[in-house]
């Protein structure tokens, strides 16, 4: 299966999250010195602090929330893909074992995936115990 840029991005970051956080780290110990200083001299910093915040919730929310990005593997041939999380939801496609997914969510059995069918992407619902995760 390839990797499209978004994923390789990921991938990328989930290898090396420590190196990053460093060098975040890094970069606000040196933007948090230069704050202190400015206002030690007695300059505007009120930009400055606003960007500064801004970048430090943007990578705490980056670290904790935003990097998730997860695929499953048809584990058996003839898997239903539905329209609601639901036996009695509208029948979309049957897949064959093998297919990937991305997996955008999950309500009790079932996995909301999005799917390639056609040469467009669609999204559905399949039973939780008919994909294997794929850790990444």
């Amino acid at each position: 299966y390839q990797n499209n840029d978004l994923e390789y991005l990921v991938i990328l970051y989930q290898k090396h999250k420590i190196i990053f956080t460093l060098v975040f780290l890094g970069i606000f110990v040196v933007g948090l010195a230069n704050l202190v200083w400015r206002w030690w001299q007695g300059r505007d910093i009120l930009y400055r602090v606003i960007v500064f915040n801004v970048l430090v919730i943007a990578y705490l929310w980056l670290f904790n929330y935003g990097m998730r990005y997860q695929k499953g593997i048809v584990r058996t041939d003839r898997v239903l893909l539905m329209n609601a999380p639901s036996a009695g939801g509208k029948l979309l496609i049957t897949t064959d074992k093998g297919n990937c997914m991305e997996i955008l969510g999950e309500k009790d059995i079932w996995y909301k995936v999005k799917f390639m069918h056609h040469e467009e992407w669609a999204e559905g619902y399949v039973r939780k115990n008919n994909l294997y995760l794929i850790e990444k």
